[in-house]
Order: C-alpha cells, then sequence, then structure tokens
C-alpha cells in the first residue's frame, strides 16, 4: 500500500506534459520525413504536368504548322503550278493510258513523260510542286509539323502524282545523279498508300 502511494506521489509531481507536445515529440523524424516526401511528390506532379501541357502544346503547334501549308498549296505559285500541270497532262489523258498499257512502256512512258514536259513548258511547275513537297516532308521529319495531318491533307495528291511522274523522277534522278529529287513527293504519297491500307484492312 505504501508503494503504491510512494508511486501515486510521483506521477504528481511530475511536470505534466501535454499529449500532443508529446506525440509531436515521439514523431518529430516522421513527420519531417513525410513533409520532405509530400513536397517530392508535389514536384513530381507539377513536373509531370509541365510534361504533358507542353506534349499537348506541342502537338497543337505541328498540326497547325501543317495546316500552314494548305495556304501554301493554294497560293499562286503552288496553286498555279498545279493547274497548269494537271491541265496540260489532263488533255492527254487517254493517250497516257495508251502508252501506259504498252509492253514496252516501261521504257517509252519515261521519254514520252519528258517530252511533254519539255514541249509544254512544265519544269518550272513541276519544279514548284517538288519543292513544296520537299519542305513539307523536311517539316515532318524534324517534328515540326504533323505527319498525321500532312498524310490526310496533301497524301493523295502525292500519291497521284507519283503514280504518273515516278517513272520522269526516276530519269531526272538518273540524268543528275541526285536521289533526292522527288523525295518528299514520293513518300508523303507512299505514307498515303500505307494509310489506305492500314484502314481498308482494319474495315474488313
Amino acid at each position: 500500500m505504501r508503494r503504491f502511494q510512494k508511486y501515486l506521489k510521483g506521477r504528481l509531481n511530475k511536470p505534466s506534459v501535454s499529449p500532443s507536445n508529446g506525440w509531436l515529440d515521439r514523431n518529430k523524424s516522421a513527420l519531417e520525413l513525410f513533409a520532405i516526401w509530400i513536397e517530392s511528390v508535389g514536384v513530381l506532379v507539377a513536373a509531370l504536368f509541365a510534361i504533358q501541357q507542353y506534349a499537348s502544346n506541342s502537338a497543337a503547334e505541328q498540326v497547325n504548322k501543317t495546316l500552314s501549308y494548305i495556304d501554301r498549296f493554294h497560293s499562286e505559285g503552288v496553286g498555279n503550278a498545279r493547274e497548269q500541270f494537271e491541265r496540260v497532262f489532263d488533255e492527254r489523258k487517254d493517250e497516257i493510258f495508251r502508252i501506259s498499257a504498252n509492253p514496252e512502256s516501261e521504257t517509252e512512258f519515261p521519254l514520252y513523260l519528258k517530252r511533254i514536259v519539255e514541249e509544254q513548258k512544265l519544269e518550272i511547275p513541276m519544279t514548284v510542286i517538288l519543292e513544296f513537297f520537299d519542305e513539307l516532308n523536311i517539316c515532318t521529319e524534324a517534328n515540326l509539323c504533323d505527319e498525321k495531318t500532312a498524310v490526310r491533307f496533301f497524301g493523295k495528291y502525292a500519291w497521284d502524282f507519283s503514280g504518273l511522274m515516278k517513272p520522269y523522277i526516276v530519269q531526272l534522278r538518273s540524268e543528275y545523279h541526285d536521289p533526292m529529287i522527288g523525295m518528299g513527293i514520293l513518300r508523303i504519297g507512299h505514307a498515303f498508300w500505307k494509310l489506305q491500307r492500314r484502314e481498308s484492312s482494319g474495315s474488313q
């Protein structure tokens, strides 16, 4: 009994410590670590948000840059070149079909195309068209333009043009020893062809 009274007296005389202060003292290190962790997570979340915003803005800029080529495609320079080129070859549709169907067309057709280009003075219009697609292709390869958008808007024209003029382009490459001639329009046309194949196989 005396030992229990002595114990109570000792508890009564001991300086009081509030429960809150005692808990904070015991868990101070854990709280500091938790605060550091929270801060780190906040920085990470902010960084991820910034990256996401940058990616979204970058993608929007790529699409907008690609769309600016539409204005150029219909501008006086490129637009007039396309009209001149299309008018000449549209008048010769039947002749083109007949020559291309000939078994000897592999050697005859490139010479025919070259003759038409020279007679109708299409060297400059063709150069304007090829340079437009070269610039567009470089823009997509540098990730400044959106390739999917470029193929959607310009792929059909590139595919049709290269389908007709590829023999002549190959001949120019050989004459000038330059394998880069017509690279842009051929690549975008080929990308359009692959897109069409994917979409047709997906719909089946």
